[in-house]
């Protein structure tokens, strides 16, 4: 299922048969118009469109198993629209479309379309979860589909929205305005909500609580379990200056390393914006944070309660890239926790930002960073590959890229020190990398990178840890 700017969500055979069906391997079996985008289909007929061009479904649809009202079983398949609107969509995809399915077929596919005034560009991405709705007796669990109120909507103010995944109608109160009474948001400027990460508290399985940043670098926190759900502020991302740092990825949420002996949540997450044109020629400082959240409703960390991990860059060579170019390094400062609530990593070239999800795995916290040219005649501009500790933002305690693609794991001589890389150079945009685990037994595990210019180069990573890692006794 992929979105495009022709105004459709299109559905293409990706199996050789389909029930008693065949179908041909990247066969359209059908095509969806979002109602968010139907009325702007005339302007891809106008003459002069090449000079205009138009966003329609831009977002990435997201698959999700669910549950009905009646206890079935459904696969769902929700998604918004990006620059292209202001919806999210869902579709039934239980059963997987046949050629010989009539048009009604198809259009009974279709299960909802959901907008709001205080919805805007849906760029924030849908995502699916089981929650608890009702107290006591009353109680029952219900799929719901989570989406933030993305950016330019009526009032500029960051909304969370919870919809049941069967009907679309808005479910505990929604729109739940985050800001509410307070101090942290500033009125006189433009705000709005990115994608969230839902998190399950008590190991159940059915999400307690909800993570989301907004475009003033406030990081939200919604507690399912109160009564009247509002936004908690877990922390607010600034720079040196003190200048707010806009958060348009997705936090990843884990236990604090120290678990079970600490309790709470690490998120993390990076800051950084790129969705207009005067988004290109910002050079304003941004980060990358990995906050403890230890369940305190009243005490946000500040930047002074987190520790500092600072990169160097370093000229080597690598297969990968011709030539010589820059490696980074990180520092290893380690944290003391009885003081101390995360860390951070300021980006250290001018315009670097994050605007690409994390991946988290094995202590290793992977992302990717992009430095937008201003030279219009280039467009790539520049992307580093990250792997850090996430426990601490510094260097893992060995080597994880292979640096060279020479199928080892190297350090790299720093004055005589032989240092961990952290980060390789790439002259071009780089998309969030995809993680393909190994299996264990000290396999290599692989990041795909995708390429503005069209390449996807395989980058190899040190097995991580796999297998039980852990284990309760249930009698």
């Amino acid at each position: 299922y992929v979105g495009a700017n022709d105004g459709m969500l299109h559905a293409f055979c990706a199996s050789i048969t389909t029930g008693s069906t065949h179908c041909t391997p990247g066969k359209e079996m059908f095509a969806f118009v979002p109602n968010g985008v139907f009325g702007r289909l005339i302007n891809l007929t106008q003459p002069t469109y090449n000079t205009a061009h138009k966003f329609f479904v831009d977002g990435s649809p997201n698959a999700s198993d669910v549950q009905f009202s009646d206890g079935s079983r459904h696969t769902i398949l929700t998604g918004g629209l990006n620059n292209g609107g202001n919806s999210i969509y869902a579709l039934d995809i239980t059963t997987p479309p046949t050629a010989s399915d009539t048009e009604a077929t198809i259009a009974g596919k279709v299960l909802w379309e959901f907008t709001d005034p205080k919805l805007g560009l849906t760029y924030s991405r849908p995502t699916v979860a089981r929650v608890t709705v009702g107290n006591g007796n009353n109680a029952t669990t219900k799929s719901v589909v989570i989406f933030g109120s993305g950016y330019n909507n009526s009032d500029g103010k960051p909304y969370l929205y919870i919809v049941d995944a069967q009907t679309g109608a808005a479910l505990f109160g929604s729109p739940i305005d985050l800001c509410g009474n307070s101090t942290t948001c500033d009125s006189t400027k433009a705000n709005g909500l990115s994608s969230s990460a839902a998190a399950s508290f008590d190991g159940s399985g059915t999400v307690t609580a909800i993570y989301a940043g907004d475009l003033q670098g406030n990081l939200w926190k919604v507690d399912l379990t109160a009564n009247n759900l509002a936004g908690t502020l877990v922390f607010k991302a600034v720079d040196a200056s003190g200048n707010a740092q806009p958060i348009t990825t997705t936090p990843v949420i884990s236990l604090h390393p120290n678990s079970p002996q600490t309790s709470g949540y690490m998120v993390y997450f990076g800051t950084g914006r790129f969705l207009g044109l005067p988004d290109i020629s910002n050079t304003s400082s941004q980060s990358i944070y990995g906050i403890w959240d230890n369940l305190s409703t009243n005490n946000p960390p500040k930047r002074a309660n987190l520790v500092a991990q600072t990169i160097s860059e370093v000229t080597t060579t690598s297969k990968l890239v011709s030539g010589t170019y820059q490696a980074r390094v990180i520092s290893s400062n380690s944290i003391d926790w009885t003081t101390k609530r995360g860390w951070y990593i300021d980006l250290p070239t001018s315009g670097e930002r994050a605007i690409t999800d994390f991946t988290l795995d094995s202590q290793r916290l992977i992302f990717s960073t992009f430095i937008p040219s201003t030279d219009v005649c280039q467009g790539n501009g520049q992307s580093w590959l990250m792997v850090v500790d996430s426990a601490t933002g510094g260097a893992p305690a060995n080597p994880q890229i292979d640096l060279y693609g020479n199928g080892t794991y190297d350090t790299i001589n720093v004055n005589g020190n032989n240092l961990n890389p952290v980060g390789m150079l790439f002259n071009v945009y780089t998309a969030s990398p995809t993680f393909i685990a190994g299996g264990g037994g000290g396999t290599n595990d692989t990041l795909l990178v995708s390429r503005s210019d069209s390449a996807i180069p395989p980058v190899k990573l040190r097995g991580g840890s796999r297998g039980r890692e852990s284990w309760i006794q249930l009698k």
